[in-house]
């Protein structure tokens, strides 16, 4: 099982140069703290 874990700050990076692909097969994501859902949806 692959888990991609993210918490409290946004990452500018994710935003302008993410891939599609580039993190590969994610089964779960788990986030803590205060992430908007438009972030984690992306």
């Amino acid at each position: 099982m692959r888990i991609l874990f993210v918490a409290d700050e946004e990452d500018k990076y994710l935003w302008d140069y993410y891939r599609p692909g580039c993190i590969g097969k994610v089964d779960l994501i788990l986030s803590a703290g205060d992430l908007k859902g438009q972030y984690l949806s992306f």
